[in-house]
């Protein structure tokens, strides 16, 4: 997905329409190393993720989660990834070819916004934002144009820049 695993797929913007999701679902049991906490009301422990749900449409995943309470729920991929994202990776990686393989999405949605940079080239510069891509780890990224990065995501572009003094 990013520089560091080869060759990168097509990322398009978000803007798909809204639509119901897909009644595809993989099931394969991910076990926790160990019980993971999302913090809501009170402190709740992911048992499993027991499959995903993919909405071709949105290019968009919902979880179903076993909960240590018995409780099973369908969570957003990336709510869980704020909340409990080594149980997220863990789950992608029992699949040959991780998440892209097991998805065929090719439209990909910024999950977190890591740093920036100048480029220079002759007498053009432009700013570059390092992210990172919901249901991948912060070690699977890409640098992407400032353009991009706010027809993707701008509100999260926004709150970067004025949280880092950043000047476009």
């Amino acid at each position: 997905m990013g520089e560091n695993r080869g060759s990168e797929p097509a990322i398009t913007s978000n803007n798909a329409g809204a639509a119901n999701a897909s009644s595809s679902t993989h099931g394969i049991l991910h076990q926790a190393h160990h019980p993971h906490p999302i913090i809501a009301d009170q402190v709740h422990f992911i048992k499993q993720i027991v499959s995903h749900i993919q909405n071709h449409t949105k290019c968009t995943i919902d979880f179903e989660v076993e909960w240590w309470d018995g409780d099973t729920t369908r969570e957003p991929e990336w709510s869980l990834q704020i909340d409990a994202p080594q149980v997220v990776y863990d789950y992608w990686s029992y699949f040959d070819g991780g998440r892209d393989e097991a998805t065929g999405f090719e439209q990909h949605y910024i999950h977190k916004i890591l740093g920036h940079r100048r480029k220079r080239r002759g007498n053009k510069t432009w700013m570059e934002y390092k992210v990172q891509w919901v249901g991948y780890p912060e070690e699977v990224f890409n640098w992407e144009k400032a353009d991009k990065v706010e027809a993707m995501a701008g509100g999260m572009k926004e709150a970067y820049d004025r949280e880092n003094g950043v000047i476009v």
